[in-house]
Protein backbone atom coordinates (compact mmCIF):
# COMPACT_ATOMS: atom_id res chain seq x y z
CA UNK A 1 0.00 0.00 0.00
CA UNK A 2 1.19 3.51 -0.78
CA UNK A 3 1.18 5.66 2.34
CA UNK A 4 2.24 9.00 0.89
CA UNK A 5 3.90 10.65 -2.04
CA UNK A 6 5.97 13.73 -2.65
CA UNK A 7 6.00 15.67 -5.87
CA UNK A 8 8.70 17.75 -7.48
CA UNK A 9 7.41 20.93 -9.04
CA UNK A 10 9.56 20.92 -12.13
CA UNK A 11 9.24 24.11 -14.13
CA UNK A 12 9.63 22.16 -17.37
CA UNK A 13 6.57 19.96 -16.79
CA UNK A 14 4.20 21.33 -14.12
CA UNK A 15 1.27 19.52 -15.74
CA UNK A 16 2.70 16.18 -14.62
CA UNK A 17 2.89 17.32 -10.99
CA UNK A 18 -0.74 18.40 -11.24
CA UNK A 19 -1.75 15.04 -12.73
CA UNK A 20 0.10 13.13 -10.00
CA UNK A 21 -1.51 15.21 -7.27
CA UNK A 22 -4.97 14.81 -8.82
CA UNK A 23 -4.50 11.04 -9.00
CA UNK A 24 -3.39 10.97 -5.35
CA UNK A 25 -6.47 12.92 -4.23
CA UNK A 26 -8.73 10.59 -6.21
CA UNK A 27 -7.14 7.44 -4.79
CA UNK A 28 -6.69 8.61 -1.19
CA UNK A 29 -2.90 8.82 -1.23
CA UNK A 30 -1.67 11.62 0.99
CA UNK A 31 0.74 14.14 -0.48
CA UNK A 32 3.45 14.54 2.13
CA UNK A 33 5.15 17.47 0.46
CA UNK A 34 6.07 19.43 -2.61
CA UNK A 35 9.67 20.14 -3.51
CA UNK A 36 10.35 23.08 -5.80
CA UNK A 37 13.14 22.71 -8.31
CA UNK A 38 16.49 23.93 -7.06
CA UNK A 39 19.94 23.85 -8.62
CA UNK A 40 21.14 21.88 -5.57
CA UNK A 41 19.60 18.72 -7.09
CA UNK A 42 21.93 18.92 -10.08
CA UNK A 43 24.91 19.92 -7.96
CA UNK A 44 24.33 16.94 -5.64
CA UNK A 45 24.03 14.56 -8.61
CA UNK A 46 27.28 15.84 -10.10
CA UNK A 47 28.91 15.26 -6.70
CA UNK A 48 27.39 11.76 -6.58
CA UNK A 49 25.66 12.37 -3.30
CA UNK A 50 22.15 12.92 -1.99
CA UNK A 51 20.75 16.42 -1.64
CA UNK A 52 20.62 16.17 2.17
CA UNK A 53 24.27 15.09 2.29
CA UNK A 54 25.33 17.77 -0.18
CA UNK A 55 23.53 20.75 1.32
CA UNK A 56 22.02 21.89 4.58
CA UNK A 57 19.88 24.51 2.85
CA UNK A 58 16.11 24.91 2.67
CA UNK A 59 15.56 22.07 0.19
CA UNK A 60 17.46 19.61 2.39
CA UNK A 61 15.48 20.75 5.42
CA UNK A 62 12.23 20.25 3.51
CA UNK A 63 13.26 16.75 2.38
CA UNK A 64 14.25 15.85 5.95
CA UNK A 65 10.90 17.05 7.33
CA UNK A 66 9.08 15.05 4.67
CA UNK A 67 11.10 11.94 5.55
CA UNK A 68 10.25 12.38 9.23
CA UNK A 69 6.57 12.63 8.30
CA UNK A 70 6.73 9.49 6.12
CA UNK A 71 8.56 7.63 8.90
CA UNK A 72 5.80 8.52 11.38
CA UNK A 73 3.16 7.40 8.87
CA UNK A 74 4.93 4.07 8.40
CA UNK A 75 5.27 3.56 12.16
CA UNK A 76 1.54 4.18 12.58
CA UNK A 77 0.83 1.72 9.77
CA UNK A 78 2.97 -0.95 11.43
CA UNK A 79 1.21 -0.44 14.77
CA UNK A 80 -2.18 -0.54 13.08
CA UNK A 81 -1.36 -3.77 11.25
CA UNK A 82 -0.03 -5.43 14.40
CA UNK A 83 -3.22 -4.52 16.30
CA UNK A 84 -5.39 -6.01 13.57
CA UNK A 85 -3.44 -9.25 13.47
CA UNK A 86 -3.94 -9.97 17.18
Amino acid sequence: NVTGVQTCALPIYPEMSSRIEKHCRETGVEIVGRIPYDRVFTDAQVSRTSVVEYSDGPISEKISRMWERVSRMLELDIVSRSQHSV
